[in-house]
């Protein structure tokens, strides 16, 4: 646990540095504070660069060395961090078939050293995928189904029977290949985030809780079995926002855009035919005519 709070603190203390730079920009430069008009978006790179050249030029240092840097940089490089999952490239880079097998061979495979939550905390870099661990073995109860496949010198563990949260109609497959220590343990999963390189996704962790389980070293208790179907079950909650953005989208019926009149909701004008004009009440022709005759 230590560890990881100190891990912590040293990525915090990289992080506020950034955030304080970008800080410092925005207040000398009120051109970073507006919106930026049309025309500058294609020369806002280079706008940006030069900025941050005359910040560095004339504005005093954030950064400040320490003497913990170096072991920062080690601890970060002991990690592990590969540049692709190397369990996803073993199993696609063959079409090796998985033999079912039963779980104590999966039991026997594991590291010794994965004997504890710290442990298991310490590979995977955090505590909250724990969290979510024992209710994602809770919820699926005894549907876990083991398989195994060779690929030369190496054994690669496939589980399936784990369900996502949030379709019921999807199921999340785990590999796994085993070191003789657990920080060079691999595991590669069907979700989104199964493609980690340093520890492993929320399905993953919950494959090695269920190993810390069935070692007897974790129990499941009340609570986390009262909470499984709540956490991991959102389907419903997943339907219900879903609809309630649709009704969102649609204009409530007091809006001006239903209450103006479009020019085809316009009724049309009643043609009235032209009516003779009627004769002037004032003086007739005859009495034209005779005063014309008296001129």
């Amino acid at each position: 646990m230590r560890l990881n709070l100190i891990s912590a603190r040293r990525v915090t203390r990289i992080r506020n540095f950034n955030e304080r730079g970008f800080g410092r920009l925005t207040r000398k430069w009120a051109i970073l504070t507006r919106r930026l008009p049309t025309s500058l978006i294609p020369h806002f790179k280079s706008l940006y660069r030069v900025l941050l050249a005359v910040d560095n030029a004339y504005s005093a240092p954030l950064f400040s060395a320490s003497d913990t840097d170096a072991s920062d940089l080690a601890l970060f490089k002991s990690r592990g961090a590969d540049a692709v999952n190397p369990v996803l490239d073993l199993v696609s880079s063959s079409k090796k078939t998985f033999n079912s097998i039963p779980k104590q061979l999966l039991l026997d495979a594991a590291p010794g050293d994965l004997n504890s939550l710290d442990a298991l905390r310490r590979w995977n870099g955090g505590p909250y995928a724990l969290r979510l661990a024992p209710l994602y073995v809770e919820h699926v109860q005894t549907g876990l189904k083991f398989l195994r496949a060779r690929f030369g010198e190496q054994e690669v563990f496939k589980v399936q029977g784990f369900r996502s949260r949030f379709s019921k109609s999807q199921g999340r497959t785990v590999w796994v290949l085993f070191s003789p220590s657990l920080a060079g343990t691999r595991c590669y999963c069907n979700c989104k985030c199964g493609t980690r390189t340093i520890g492993g996704c929320s399905h993953a962790v919950a494959l090695l809780w269920f190993i810390l389980k069935e070692r007897g070293r974790v129990t499941v208790t009340k609570r986390e079995t009262f909470l499984a179907p709540s956490v991991l079950d959102i389907t419903a909650w997943s339907k219900a926002r879903r609809a309630a953005k649709a009704a969102a989208a649609q204009p409530a019926p007091n809006d001006k855009a239903d209450t103006v009149r479009r020019i085809d909701d316009e009724p049309a004008e009643e043609v009235v035919e032209d009516e003779p004009d009627e004769e002037d009440e004032g003086e007739s022709d005859d009495d034209l005519m005779d005063e014309s005759a008296e001129d």
